[in-house]
This record gives structure tokens, sequence and C-alpha cells, in this order.
């Protein structure tokens, strides 16, 4: 056998499937084993229990003709009526002589009967070729009776039995082994495709493999769902971390060439303003890297649980005016009124200086998106078990496509990047929800504006 051979038969025998189903098949095995001993113990003591129970009958019937017509009758009954089982009916005087001695078989001998009392008991004589069930009774006040059966035709019944139960011990085995080969290959089935699956996703990197399900809602058929589910969010993941590289290095990328380039010209120059200047500018593009670092940093101890929060019952509406005041020039600059529609009285369960930090994300959000000469709206309301804010913008709108997106870090509907941010607010608003245990969302209409959603826990 060639190498290959041998090595995919070493893998066959060492598989779990033919594992499972050799111990599968010793299972079933030593069970038919049993079951069959115990059936063969169970028939013979069966039919030990149907001679001792003939002979007694035959044994009685034989008695009562006796007793009522003496040899001659006895003699017509075991011609005409008697077991043909029985293999000795024999009547005794009471000096032990016999009087009658009738059997189609081999008896034991005389001796042997000589030997048993003569009382309406049940015997069990071994002979060398055979063991005999032999009852005696007492028949009138003179004579004894004695009828045995041989044992020939129980072994005989026996032996067929035997056969009959190797016969069907084979076949089960038979099929069992090929209907668990069967079943385990079937079973198996949707751990080999996923087993291939994880192959291809590792192997040839190609996340977007997926487990073909049965739709049988069995347990494997899950576990095929929440692997296909576990590829998919790996799969958003890798997408995630590439694009988040894209953009850091697009981001990156003009404030430090700008740092370069005032760094150049201050050497260039000996002219001390010129050099006072670049050290502004560098300072101010490193400030933008240090915060585009120090938002990720807070967005990843959100979303990983280290964030700590200071939490307080929490006025909506108080932190809504503190950011409204916040923004109110910079609104104004922009050409835009801010407007607010806000419910006293709704407390929200969290940490202050988080959520009017969520709050002023999604304001400036909106600033930064709006058309001039139109209106930004913040909205404060108690719904069900929520404290919710709602700011809305009447800016272009996001397409449909990039909704689903604009909460991903570093993601931005623009992709011409012609507005200046990090692309990390939206992400930080969802980072500070979630850490609270609430949510955000956001809607919108391309040509007529955008409405984001925070909701947030009251206290309980």
């Amino acid at each position: 056998m060639s190498s290959g051979g041998s090595e995919r038969a070493r893998r066959w025998v060492g598989s779990f499937g033919t594992r499972i189903n050799a111990f599968w098949a010793l299972l079933f095995v030593g069970t038919l084993v049993v079951l069959t001993f115990a059936a063969d113990w169970a028939t013979r003591r069966a039919l030990e229990a149907q001679d001792r129970d003939a002979v007694v009958e035959e044994l009685r019937a034989h008695g009562d003709s006796f007793a009522s017509g003496g040899l001659d009758a006895l003699r017509e009954r075991l011609t005409t009526r008697s077991d043909a089982r029985i293999s000795l009916v024999r009547v005794r005087a009471d000096e032990n002589r016999t009087l009658l001695r009738l059997g189609p078989g081999a008896a034991p001998s005389d001796g042997t009967l000589d030997a048993l009392a003569p009382s309406p008991t049940v015997h069990v004589v071994s002979t060398q070729t055979h063991r005999w069930t032999v009852a005696v009774q007492r028949v009138g006040d003179d004579h004894v009776m004695q009828v045995a059966l041989s044992d020939a035709w129980r072994d005989q019944t026996l032996w067929e039995l035997r056969r009959v139960f190797a016969v069907v011990l084979v076949v089960a085995l038979l099929l069992g082994l090929l209907g668990g080969f069967w079943i385990m290959r079937r079973a198996l089935r949707p751990v080999r495709a996923l087993a291939d699956t994880a192959t291809r996703v590792v192997e040839a990197g190609d996340f977007s493999a997926r487990v073909a399900r049965g739709g049988t809602g069995d347990e494997l058929d899950q576990l095929a769902a929440a692997f296909n589910r576990m590829l998919e969010s790996n799969e958003r993941l890798v997408q995630g971390m590439r694009d988040a590289l894209d953009h850091v290095a697009h981001d990156l990328r003009t404030p430090l060439t700008r740092l370069r380039s005032g760094a150049e010209v201050a050497l260039r120059s000996g002219d001390e303003p010129t050099h006072a200047e670049a050290l502004a500018d560098a300072i101010d593009e490193s400030d933008r890297v240090l915060t585009m670092l120090r938002t990720l940093t807070d967005i990843s101890e959100a979303e990983t649980g280290l964030m700590k929060l200071d939490r307080q019952r929490v006025d909506l509406a108080a932190i809504a005016r503190e950011v409204i005041d916040l923004y109110a020039y910079v609104a104004e600059d922009a050409g835009l009124a801010l407007a607010a529609d806000l419910d006293e009285g709704v407390i929200a369960w969290g940490d202050a200086v988080r959520i009017r930090q969520a709050l002023a994300n999604l304001v400036d959000n909106a600033i930064k998106y709006s058309r001039a000469d139109t209106e930004v709206r913040i909205e404060v309301r108690a719904e069900a078990d929520r404290a919710v804010v709602r700011v809305r913008d009447e800016g272009p709108g996001i397409p449909e496509d990039a909704l689903p997106r604009v909460f991903e870090r570093l993601y931005r509907a623009d992709a011409s990047r012609t507005h200046r941010g990090l692309g990390l607010g939206l992400s930080f608003v969802r980072a500070i929800a979630e850490a609270h245990g609430g949510e955000v969302s956001a809607t919108s209409v391309e040509g007529r504006g955008s409405t984001f959603t925070l909701a947030l826990p009251t206290p309980a």
C-alpha cells in the first residue's frame, strides 16, 4: 500500500466516527449476547417447567384410567391419548414388581427407578445419555405409577432455538454495523462541513465561507448556525480592522505631514515669529492626534466594560440645556438655529459626564452636516422604561447603504472626507450608550435630514 493510502487508513481507523462506530458495535454485540444467553436460560427454565407440568398431568390422567379400569384401561389410553413426549409409563405393585412398562423411547434402567421413593413427587434422574423428569404417585392402596420424560426433545428444541439465535445475532450484527456506519456518517456530516469550512478560513483566509445548514433545528444545526454567526462577526471585525487601518493611516497622514512641513519651514526660516507659528501648528496637530488616540482608548474601554462610570440620577433636560449653551455660538457661526423641546423631570441612571459627552457628539455631528439656514432640534422624552434624547437635523441625510455603518469606528459616510473630523464621534456615542446598558439608533431620509436617538436606562 502506498504511503498516502496507509496514511488515509490510519486517519480512518483513528477517526472519531470509527471509534464511535466500534464502540456502538461492541455495545450492540454485547447487548445481543447478553440477551441471547438470557433468552436461552429463560427458554430452558420454561421448557423444564413444561416438562414437570406434562409428567404430572400425564401421571394424574393415567392414574385415573388405572384406578377406574385397571391395566387394560391404562394400555388403551396410552395408545390413544398419551402425550407423545412421554418416554416411560410404569406401574408397580407394592412388592416392587413391574406390572406394566410402556414407552416409545429409551428409558432409565429399572435399577434407577427402583431407587425412587414411591411418593407423589417429581424427580430429575440422570443417566449416561439423558436427564429424565420423573413423576411418581401412589395409585390405589398397593400400586405405584411412574411417568418419565426424557430431555432429548428439550435439547433438540434448544438446539434449534440456538441456531436461530446465532443467525439472528450475525444478521443483527451486520445490520447494526452497517446502520451504525450510515447513521454516524449522517450525524458527523455537519461536523465535517464545519471542519472543512474552518480549514478554508484558516488556510485560505476566506472569511466569506459558511457552513451549509440542514434546517433540522437539532443541536448540530444549531452549532452550524452559531459557527456561521461567529464567522460573520469575524468577517465584520476583520473588515473593520482593515477599514480602520486605512482610515487611521489617512487621518494621521494629514497632521503628521503638517507637522513635518511646519518643522521644515521653521528650519529654513530664521524668523522667530515663523518658529512660533510652526510650534503652535505642531501643538494643534499633536492635540488632534492625541484626541484621536484618546477617543479610541475610551471606545475600547467602553466596549470591553473597563470604562468607569459614576452612576447617579441624571436630569437629561439639564444636560441638554448645557450642551445647547455650549454649541450656541458654533451653530450661529454655521448659520443654524438650535431648538429645544425638553420634557422636565426625565431622569436617566448613569454617568453625567459621559452622557454629556455623548449628547455633545450628537449635536456636533448634526451641526457639522446640516445645511445653512436650517434647524437642529434636541428633544428629551420619557418613553416606557427609557430616558430618551433625540437630535434631529435638516442636513442631506445619510445614504441607505451607509446607515448601518455610521456607528463604526473611523467610518464616514462622506467618502471624500471633505468635512473635518475623526470619524469616531458616533462610535463613541454608541460605546457610551452600551456601557450604560442603553442604545443609540439612527434614521435618515436623503435630502431631508437625520434623527439620532439615544435611549438610556432609568433609575430602578
